[in-house]
């Protein structure tokens, strides 16, 4: 009986009444996404977390930022992240040597570079997102939006392998 009024509430009010998107918010929500926030610069990390709090509060939790990959390393082990943001170009290594160290992951990735060469690579590692530095809000918006319907979709995650 409840599956048949389901099916009967989205018939009825998500397609016909133009709330779609609201509808399947509110019946088949996930929770908040934990983040961390990967990058060398104080200033990016800043931008990272404000327009996280502005255009996703409720929907996702930085839990920890990082300044270089062995410390990103660790903090990914020790809070199990939904979500990071990770710069590309980092001192003592790139982004693709602390992907090197998850060939097996349960995380989601967007990649933030001033570097566009680095996309090619980038692709190896099943990263969701690219985000050109400086950050444009909108493509910005349109990254994390992709993150959460992916996990909305599938919220158990999905295991990415590192393509050889």
């Amino acid at each position: 009986m409840a599956d048949s009024f389901l099916v009967y509430y989205v018939y009825k009010y998500c397609i016909f009444d133009s709330v779609w998107i609201g509808c399947f918010k509110s019946y088949n929500s996930i929770s908040m996404l934990k983040v961390i926030l990967i990058d060398d610069e104080a200033a990016p990390l800043d931008i990272l977390d404000y327009f996280l709090n502005r255009y996703f509060v409720g929907q996702v939790q930085v839990v920890d930022r990082a300044r270089n990959i062995d410390e990103a390393y660790r903090k990914i082990l020790q809070h199990n992240p939904d979500l990071i943001f990770l710069d590309f170009n980092m001192p003592r290594g790139f982004g693709y040597d602390l992907l090197e160290r998850f060939p097996v992951r349960r995380f989601d990735v967007i990649v933030m570079t001033a570097y566009p060469a680095y996309r090619e690579r980038a692709m190896q590692y099943g990263i969701l997102g690219f985000l050109d530095k400086p950050l444009d809000p909108d493509d910005f918006r349109l990254a994390v939006q992709a993150v959460i319907e992916k996990r909305r979709l599938n919220p158990e995650g999905e295991y990415f392998l590192r393509k050889n």
